[in-house]
């Protein structure tokens, strides 16, 4: 079953792959006003593709323990990657927002490094609290009402009353 689940997210991965390709090439006719060259965007695309699975492969080596271990550092650099986006001269603003990190003529969207801290996270508490609870939910819905029940939050948005929040009670 391993192997067929992994057989099942490479044609999954590949396929998104392939649907993003062909709409980035639906958009590459603009390309030659802008760029000068029609396969502009397709050959940007080619070039993060083979960079992302040098990486994936790379990380593949790694024995997974690392990950686990290390998910606090990944989480911290996020947070600060994220803190650098509203220092002046880093932080770039777009469209009225700062979600970018510039640095030269290299940019960077610090999101994208919050993600992989999540799923860092997420896999190192499932790993460490799945055989206690028996059950894979329980590690984060207790989680989330222990969070919950430590902010003093009341459960309701300021903005417009509507119940957000799950009420726990230890």
């Amino acid at each position: 079953m391993h192997r067929k689940s992994a057989y099942i997210l490479f044609l999954a991965v590949l396929g998104l792959l392939v649907i993003g390709i062909v709409m980035l090439f639906s958009t590459s006719a603009f390309a030659r006003d802008s760029h000068g060259d029609v396969y502009f965007f397709i050959k940007r695309q080619a070039m993060w593709v083979g960079i992302g699975l040098f990486l994936c492969i790379f990380a593949a080596l790694i024995d997974y323990h690392f990950w686990r271990r290390t998910w606090w550092l990944w989480f911290g650099l996020a947070l600060a990657a994220l803190a650098l986006c509203y220092v002046p001269h880093i932080g770039m603003r777009l469209n009225g927002s700062r979600r970018w990190i510039g640095w030269g003529s290299l940019t960077f969207q610090p999101s994208e490094l919050g993600k992989l801290a999540a799923i860092f996270f997420l896999a190192a508490w499932f790993a460490r609290y799945e055989k206690p609870s028996g059950n894979v939910l329980f590690g984060l819905i207790l989680r989330a009402c222990a969070g919950r029940s430590r902010s003093g939050n009341n459960g309701f948005d300021r903005n417009d009353g509507v119940r957000r929040n799950v009420h726990c009670r230890r």
